[in-house]
């Protein structure tokens, strides 16, 4: 079971993940609505996270909501995407609702590293903070690709329009835009495009940025931690009182199974209900009602003892006699039997 913190950080909370986008997936062709399409931003979103997290054989497992919140991708978005990559069998489900195994794609396949803190970051262009569209992402990151050991990388927009899922109008429009941010500096590019440019990526405004939004997430993290350790105390003490009771409803059924003790057990409840109104309205038969409700005890115990059983067995069972696995003392306070290092130990 996972807990609050590591969910978070599997499903992009903590804005330090990346995603591996095959380049085989942005050139793949699918069927939408009848028609031949290249797969859209979503899409390739969603089919390229299922790729990264169901290497080795293990399969991915996303909501809709963590797949929303990683990728800045809506809900409906996310639905569609999925009924695409299904279709087109790119991906299959598991064995539970959410769980999808990558389909076609091999693992040593060459692909986009794309830093997912990018689709979370807000950059300023012409007075305006705005975050960067999917294609500004995929640009970006494919600049960062090739700038790593490098301080600038030669190419083309038409060069990189063949390597990504778009076109070269669409590759010059994010390049503007990623310059007006102040992200990208493009050194001798001509007009057209077609020219070879230098193309140099701030690295300074990139890691000054990632450092505020990993630092922003981290800020969340205390209360992410005390949410889980009470999720986690609940859930021990939980897990207790449920293996009690458990218990003591199996006793009290191969008790029933009875007939004696069954019969005895109906008219001692029965009793106990005509004793309390008797009491409360001061009716004549009182002491009747009490004697028959001993003898019924009495044949109670007779059948329990017959059985190699106790009262006791049919009662439930808690391990701390002080909280009774509540985690509470009587005055409020925690109680001392939880263990600190408790772990992932089950009870």
């Amino acid at each position: 079971m996972m807990n609050t913190a590591e969910k978070l950080n599997r499903a992009g909370g903590s804005h330090s993940g990346f995603v591996r986008v095959p380049y085989s997936l942005m050139g793949r062709t699918v069927m939408r609505n009848g028609r031949e399409r290249k797969l859209c931003g979503a899409a390739l979103l969603v089919c390229s996270a299922i790729f990264s997290f169901s290497a080795d054989g293990h399969k991915s497992d996303f909501t809709y909501s963590e797949l929303n919140k990683r990728y800045r991708i809506s809900r409906a978005s996310v639905s569609r995407a999925i009924r695409v990559v299904l279709d087109n069998d790119l991906a299959e489900r598991g064995d539970n609702v959410h769980e999808y195994q990558s389909k076609g794609i091999k693992e040593d396949e060459p692909y986009l590293y794309i830093e997912e803190w990018l689709y979370h970051a807000q950059f300023e262009a012409d007075g305006v903070l705005r975050y960067l569209t999917k294609n500004e992402v995929l640009v970006l990151s494919y600049l960062i690709s090739f700038s790593k050991n490098k301080k600038a990388w030669s190419g083309s927009c038409r060069g990189i329009a063949r390597r990504l899922p778009f076109g070269k109008d669409t590759v010059i429009k994010s390049i503007d835009r990623l310059k007006a941010m102040g992200l990208v500096y493009v050194e001798g590019a001509a007009r057209n495009n077609y020219q070879r440019a230098k193309f140099h990526v701030n690295g300074k405004l990139l890691r000054a940025k990632r450092e505020e939004i990993v630092r922003r997430a981290k800020g969340k993290d205390e209360r992410t931690r005390n949410a889980d350790a009470r999720a986690e105390r609940e859930r021990f003490y939980a897990l207790r009182r449920n293996a009690a009771t458990s218990r003591a409803e199996e006793m009290r059924a191969r008790a029933m199974e009875d007939a004696r003790f069954a019969d005895a057990e109906r008219e001692y409840r029965s009793l106990d209900i005509r004793i309390g109104k008797a009491e409360a309205f001061s009716l004549p038969g009182l002491q009747e009602l009490i004697r028959k409700q001993k003898i019924a005890a009495a044949v109670k115990a007779e059948r329990l003892t017959a059985m190699n059983m106790t009262f006791e067995d049919l009662e439930p069972k808690y391990i701390c006699p002080k909280c009774s696995d509540t985690g509470y003392l009587p005055d409020g306070h925690l109680c001392d039997c939880y263990p600190e290092k408790r772990g992932r130990r089950r009870t």
